[in-house]
């Protein structure tokens, strides 16, 4: 698993526009329900571990990994992100309970 390699350290992450992330006094998510286009500017987040539990194939394959991550890191984004990265050309979903956030 070479691309999750790729996402560990400090990585660059843009949030969803859907996040609770402040802009022009607002939260993101409140401009954006008013159909308000917000552009959200990169963040620099930390991942410290990705590790694959289990990998399903299929017509709907899914791969479940544990991520150990700082603060501030949105798992949507980087279920996206890692989407992109291995060209799924469709949707990625994540499970917040799968996910450990470690604020060290």
């Amino acid at each position: 698993m070479t691309k999750l390699k790729d996402f560990e350290g400090l990585i660059p992450q843009i949030p969803p526009a859907y996040s609770a992330i402040h802009q022009q006094g607002q939260r993101l998510y409140e401009l954006a329900r008013r159909g308000e286009r917000v552009t959200v500017p990169p963040r620099t987040v930390r991942i410290d571990r990705l590790t694959v539990l289990a990998w399903h194939p299929g017509e709907s394959a899914e791969l479940e990994i544990e991520i150990a991550c700082g603060p501030g890191t949105y798992i949507r984004s980087l279920a996206r992100d890692l989407g992109e990265a291995v060209g799924t050309g469709r949707p990625w979903h994540s499970s917040p309970e799968h996910s450990a956030v470690d604020s060290n």
